[in-house]
């Protein structure tokens, strides 16, 4: 017997009968069933949870009752047959049988011997290369006092040589060498000091024509430890000398010598040389005592080293490694050679600490305090100040002549025209002018650029009324704008007269082809999107918007038609429109104003967003619906726009979706047992039951 909403979860129970009496077997529960009219075709009522997740819970003091989310089987036996089987005699065991067990005892008992023999074989053989490991062991060592040549050895190949020397590779100790081909010093622990007679009998028996044989003629690289002894003497005074440094400058502020400009004794000095003079002097003497650095010169091969720069004093070392960096205090250098202008990026240093910067960097560039700053320079930020007087003095004449332009107000409107020409401006253009007004310093707007308009048949591939690729101007807002910068091409859109049968004519002339080429492209790019939201409004059965959804009037049915239902800002025709009017703009009317719609959607009680993208299908759609208002997918009806979403294949790209549209949803409602029956019935099936082929 099966409780549940389906054959994919639920409970099943059994009814036994035995001497015409019934039993229920449920989970561990077995009842005797009383009464006379027994109706064992109806499900009981098994206070039965499939959400339940424990497996034996107490329901309000009745019997217990087990669940489960996965299938399982229980299996019961008899009691009575169990006892009566229980004192029985076991059956002799057939004689081939036992014959059988004979020999293989027998094949068992051989080849447990077998492994006796080669276990005692092993543990000779380890006791015995451990007594060859011990003695060589011995023969390894060299005693302190000993006079005679040494070796030296990798620690990993000597290891590798006591576990088992039968296939044991040659000796490589190039890992131990420095980039002069002798021994590195700082790899101690990588080598073994082995004996004369030992080392002579490896170096024979496992060497081939890369080998490097190490002795105790070779010893360290003399280079290599006079450079760690350089870098690390030359670190000890860098340290005392910034200690020197700093108090001598904590003095000089404490007794306020900023020297006045008629004394010599203080130099300038870039704050960057300050804070990493001793980096710039410690680094390359590091780098050079670096034992394992190939790139530097004296590299030798195969231990033999180029003896040129054998003897170098740290400081030739410290030339050859900062021939490439500029020299000391270059920053505070202008580039005509003279002193920089900016007083921020140096500071004033007495004669003593000079001189300490002196010991270290002998051709160091010096200014004192009497150098005056580069005229040049000097006259260039004068001009430079001159020039952002003049951007700020022409973006308050903007703003005040372009006020309507900059707001958006006052626009002309294509097929409404009240004067003969208009003229057009990109809104990449219009964008880097709003940026000029917001802060002209760092504009980088130099002419107004209208080419991205035109096509390759240089004719115009954009349409007038495109708001967001092209700004309506009018006339004299052009004279001012095209007055101050200078524009690649002049666009006008005048107004037809009556033998024409557009409203309007543009020069230069339009390209249908290539305007056509572009509204199919923007149209799709506008359906492909990432992660984006869209809204869902739920029908009621009794609306009539329901039953037609051409129907759909009361109700904005696109993000469009939402924003033109939100409050627009209230426009003062006479205030908007007097500089217009002084400067020769024709007077507005109501039906001429064009409004600036607002980016917020207007909230409507019942809908309800979700974030898709436009690589999903229909199908994904419905099932994220679900989820939201309880409707099977097979009883959904999409609308969009009027017009019904069809073919759970496609995806939403193809339908033609875009961020925030405004999908109409009409289905039935399901309860939670119904509606789990629906997913189910389109192939959504519990976890514990899937491969059951219980639907099969």
């Amino acid at each position: 017997m099966h409780s549940g909403v389906s054959a994919f979860s639920g409970h099943y129970t059994a009814h036994i009968r035995k001497q015409d009496c019934w039993y229920s077997f449920n989970d561990t529960n077995v009842n005797k069933l009383r009464g006379k009219k027994l109706n064992l075709s109806k499900e009981e009522s098994l206070d039965f949870d499939p959400e339940a997740s424990a497996s034996s819970l107490p329901n309000d003091g009745k019997k217990k009752c087990n669940r489960s989310k996965n299938a399982y089987m229980l299996v019961y036996q008899n009691k009575a047959f169990i006892q009566s089987t229980k004192d029985l005699q076991p059956s002799p065991v057939p004689q081939n049988i036992v014959q059988k067990v004979s020999v293989d005892n027998e094949i068992m008992s051989a080849g447990y011997q077998d492994t006796q023999i080669k276990q005692t074989e092993e543990m000779m053989r380890v006791e015995l290369k451990k007594d060859q490991i011990s003695e060589m062991w011995e023969g390894l060592k060299v005693a302190e006092d000993s006079s005679e040549n040494f070796y030296m050895v990798p620690v990993a190949w000597l290891t590798e040589l006591l576990k088992d020397w039968s296939d044991i590779k040659p000796i490589d100790s190039r890992p131990l060498l420095c980039r002069h081909g002798k021994l590195n010093w700082s790899q101690p622990s990588k080598y073994k000091v082995i004996s004369q007679k030992q080392g002579e009998f490896l170096y024979k028996m496992f060497s081939n024509k890369d080998t490097v044989v190490l002795n105790r003629e070779d010893g360290l690289c003399y280079e290599c430890v006079r450079n760690q002894l350089v870098w690390r003497r030359q670190k000890v005074k860098a340290d005392e000398d910034n200690k020197r440094i700093s108090s001598l400058l904590s003095a000089a502020n404490e007794k306020k010598a900023s020297v006045s400009s008629k004394s010599s004794t203080h130099y300038w000095v870039s704050k960057v040389e300050l804070r990493k003079w001793r980096s710039r002097v410690l680094k390359p003497l590091e780098k050079a005592a670096q034992p394992t650095d190939n790139d530097r010169k004296g590299e030798t091969v195969n231990g033999t080293e180029n003896n040129e720069d054998k003897d170098k004093s740290f400081d030739r070392i410290a030339e050859n490694m900062e021939e490439d960096e500029e020299a000391f205090n270059s920053e505070i250098r202008c580039e005509h050679g003279c002193l920089d202008t900016a007083d921020k990026h140096r500071q004033l240093v007495p004669q003593s600490v000079w001189d300490i910067f002196l010991e270290y960097f002998p051709d160091a560039i010096s200014f004192t305090s009497l150098e005056p700053k580069c005229a040049q320079c000097l006259g260039d930020a004068q001009k430079l100040v001159e020039m952002e007087d003049q951007r700020k003095t022409l973006v308050k004449e903007e703003r005040q002549l372009l006020s309507d332009l900059a707001s958006l107000r006052n626009r002309p409107i294509v097929g409404s025209l009240t004067t003969d020409t208009v003229y057009c401006l990109s809104s990449a253009s219009y964008k880097q002018w709003k940026a000029f007004l917001r802060n002209p310093l760092s504009s980088t707007l130099a002419s107004i650029e209208n080419s991205t308009l035109l096509c390759p048949h240089d004719k115009l591939c954009v349409s007038p009324s495109d708001e967001s690729s092209i700004i309506l101007l009018w006339p004299y807002e052009w004279d001012v704008l095209s007055s101050h910068f200078p524009c690649s091409m002049v666009i006008q859109v005048k107004a037809a007269g009556k033998e024409n049968d557009t409203p309007y004519i543009t020069v230069p002339d339009m390209c249908p082809g290539c305007l056509h080429s572009r509204l199919l492209s923007v149209e799709l790019e506008s359906h492909v999107f990432e992660n984006e939201r869209i809204y869902v409004r739920l029908l009621e059965e009794d609306s009539k918007e329901s039953k037609t959804p051409n129907n759909m009037e009361d109700t904005p049915t696109s993000e469009e038609e939402i924003h033109s239902e939100c409050k627009k800002p209230k426009l003062d025709l006479t205030q908007c429109g007097q500089t217009s009017r002084a400067l020769g703009a024709p007077a507005l009317t109501g039906s001429l104003v064009s409004h600036r719609k607002s980016a917020r959607r207007k909230h409507v009680r019942g809908d309800k967003h979700l974030k898709v993208s436009s690589r999903m299908t229909l199908k994904d759609l419905r099932v994220e619906l679900v989820k939201l208002f309880a409707i099977a997918p097979f009883d959904q009806m999409l609308t969009l726009d009027g017009r019904k979403l069809e073919g759970d294949d496609m995806s939403l790209t193809e339908l033609k979706l875009y961020p925030g549209c405004l999908l109409f949803l009409k289905g039935e409602t399901y309860d939670e047992g119904h509606l789990e029956l629906a997913l189910l019935q389109q192939g959504v099936m519990e976890e514990g039951f899937r491969g059951t082929g219980l639907m099969s």
